[in-house]
C-alpha cells in the first residue's frame, strides 16, 4: 500500500508513523515542512536571536539516523518562515492569521505532491489538510487518517499568556477541526483525547494508537534517595499551557521551605515566560537551571539525575514528557489533562491545574516520604514498560487493517 504521511510543522510523532508503517512493507513517502539546509546562512543566525546548536537540535530530530524510509521526501522551506514570523509577532490574534495563513501554504505543496505519487491513504496532521487537500485526496480516491494529539478548548476557556489563541474561535484552530469534521478517519493518541473527539465527530471513525517510548528511558532510575539540593525536572517547552507560570510560582514557595531545591529545565522557554521570569527575579534567583534542548540519548541521564518530575499542564493529549518520565521511574506529580493514564498515588501524584498551593504540597510530600517515592517510581515503570515502539507499530498495522 502507498501511504503518504504529512507532519506539517514540527516534528510531533508522524516521523515515527512513517518508519513503523515501512517496516510493516508500505511504500511510505514523508512530506515535512523543512528543508534539509537551512535557507538562512549560518552568520545570520545571531541576527535572528537562534543558536547554531538549536538549530542543528531541530535538524537532527527531524532527519533523524533511525528513519529508513527510503523514498524521497518532499521538503519545503515553509517552516523556517512560519517560525521567523511568529517569533517576531506576539499578538496573539495575530500569531493565529500567521499559522492559517502558512498552513494553507502548506497544504497546497503536500497536495500537489499528493497528486503526483497519488497515494492508498493520506495520513495527516490535523490542520495540514484544508480544502485543498481534501480536494486532491477525493480525486485521486485516497483514505484521509487524520492524526490529532491537542484538546482544543473553547473560547471560554482559553489559557493566558502566548498560549490564549488556542481555542476553537481562532481561525486556525476552527481549520483543525474542519480538518477532523472532514476526515474518513481520525486517530488519536490516549482515549482523553478520543473523549473530547466525540463532542465534535462521528465516534465510529476515531482510533486509538497510543505512542511508544524510547527504550532508552525504560526502567532508569532504580535508586530514589534524595539529592541536595532536590532535584526538580521539567522537560518540554516550557509554555503557559504546559504550566510554567504555576511552577514558577512553585518555586517561590519552595524557597521558603527548609529545603533546598533547584529545577533543572530541557526543552525551550517561550518569550512571555521569560518576561515573566525576569520579573520575578531571573533564573539565578528562582533557583531554576535552564539547559536548552538535548538529544533523547543524553536526556536519559537527566532523568537518571533527577529526584521529582513536575509538570502541572493546562491542556494535552497525551503528553511524551509525562510518558518518558514515567517509564524511566522519576516520581512524577502531573495533571489528569496531561492526557496520560495516571492513577493518583498508584503511578503518580495528581493535582488540579493551575492550584500551586496542591503543587508544593505534592513536591513536599515526596520529599519527606521515601516509601511514597518508591511505590510510585516501582508502580509507573511496571505500567509504563509495554509503552513501546514496537507495540505502537502492532496497533497502527491493526488499525490499517481494519480501516483500509
Amino acid at each position: 500500500m502507498k501511504i503518504l504521511i504529512s507532519t506539517g510543522y514540527g516534528r510531533l510523532h508522524l516521523l515515527r508513523t512513517a518508519e513503523e508503517l515501512y517496516k510493516l512493507g508500505h511504500d511510505v513517502h514523508v512530506v515535512q515542512g523543512l528543508s534539509r539546509k537551512s535557507i538562512f546562512p549560518i552568520s545570520s543566525l545571531s541576527f535572528l536571536n537562534l543558536s547554531y546548536s538549536r538549530i542543528n537540535n531541530v535538524y537532527t530530530s527531524r532527519f533523524p539516523d533511525w528513519l529508513k524510509v527510503e523514498n524521497d521526501h518532499r521538503i519545503y522551506f515553509l517552516e523556517e518562515l512560519f517560525y521567523l514570523f511568529r517569533k517576531y509577532l506576539y499578538w496573539p490574534p495575530i500569531k493565529g492569521w500567521v499559522a492559517y495563513i502558512f498552513w494553507s501554504l502548506y497544504s497546497f505543496f503536500s497536495g500537489l505532491y499528493m497528486l503526483k505519487i497519488r497515494p492508498d491513504a493520506v495520513h495527516i496532521r490535523s490542520g495540514a489538510l484544508r480544502s485543498f487537500g481534501v480536494f486532491c485526496a477525493k480525486l485521486i480516491k485516497a483514505k484521509i487518517l487524520i492524526d490529532h494529539s491537542l484538546i482544543i478548548p473553547h473560547k471560554a476557556y482559553a489559557l493566558g499568556g502566548e498560549d490564549v489563541w488556542i481555542h476553537s474561535e481562532n481561525i486556525f484552530w476552527k481549520s483543525v477541526i474542519k480538518d477532523i469534521k472532514r476526515s474518513d478517519f481520525l486517530i488519536v493518541n490516549s482515549s482523553f483525547i478520543k473523549k473530547w473527539a466525540k463532542t465534535i465527530t462521528d465516534e465510529k471513525k476515531i482510533k486509538v494508537a497510543e505512542l511508544g517510548v524510547s527504550s532508552c528511558f525504560l526502567n532508569l532510575k532504580d535508586d530514589i534517595t534524595l539529592h541536595n539540593p532536590i532535584r526538580l525536572l521539567f522537560t518540554g517547552t516550557f509554555s503557559y499551557r504546559k504550566g510554567a507560570i504555576i511552577i514558577i510560582e512553585l518555586m517561590r514557595l519552595l524557597n521558603k521551605s527548609s529545603l533546598d531545591f533547584v529545577l533543572h529545565i530541557f526543552g525551550t522557554i517561550p518569550n512571555d515566560v521569560s518576561r515573566i521570569i525576569d520579573k520575578n527575579g531571573g533564573l539565578s534567583k528562582l533557583k531554576i537551571q535552564f539547559h536548552g534542548r538535548v538529544p533523547q540519548p543524553l536526556l536519559k541521564k537527566e532523568f537518571f539525575c533527577s529526584d521529582i518530575f513536575v509538570f502541572p499542564t493546562f491542556l494535552e493529549g497525551c503528553s511524551s514528557s509525562v510518558v518518558e518520565a514515567l517509564a524511566s521511574g522519576v516520581p512524577v506529580i502531573t495533571t489528569l489533562n496531561s492526557g496520560t493514564p495516571c492513577t493518583h498515588f498508584g503511578d503518580a501524584i495528581l493535582v488540579k491545574p493551575g492550584d500551586v498551593e496542591s503543587l508544593r504540597d505534592a513536591v513536599l510530600q515526596l520529599s519527606f516520604n521515601d516509601e511514597l517515592r518508591e511505590s510510585i517510581s516501582r508502580a509507573a515503570k511496571i505500567k509504563f514498560s509495554c509503552w513501546t515502539w514496537e507495540k505502537y507499530q502492532y496497533n497502527l498495522s491493526t488499525i490499517y487493517k481494519e480501516i483500509l
